[in-house]
């Protein structure tokens, strides 16, 4: 999270660009998890990246990270032809091919989805 709260304030990445979005989830009204959609500044500009996905530890392995990357998913198919991501944990591998990623030798990403009939 402190990647992400640092980004924002730099204006490094606010999200806030024509296709681009940042999503939470909540319980209770307490913040358990977060993911943002951005241009993907190494790619083609149909290209999005899936970045700072962060599920609170006590809400893993209920399905909230999938619901946020499928929401994410969601709304980079209005606008792009594909999403990158680079994740650097095998746990963060297994997760990303759970959601239906596949692994790439795309510089500057470890996984890659097609987007509707691209």
């Amino acid at each position: 999270m402190t990647r992400l709260i640092d980004d924002w304030h730099s204006g490094t990445n606010r999200f806030d660009a024509p296709g681009e979005c940042l999503v939470v989830a909540c319980l209770n009204q307490q913040l358990i998890g977060v993911g943002g959609l951005s241009i993907d500044p190494y790619a083609q500009a149909n290209t999005a990246r899936l970045r700072r996905v962060y599920v609170a530890a006590s809400s893993r392995g209920q399905h909230v990270g999938q619901a946020l990357v499928k929401a994410l998913l969601t709304h980079a198919a209005l606008r792009f032809r594909r999403v990158h991501l680079s994740t650097d944990t095998p746990e963060g591998d297994s997760f990303y091919l759970h959601c239906g990623f596949i692994r790439t030798d795309i510089p500057h990403a470890t996984h890659v989805m097609q987007l509707g009939n691209s």
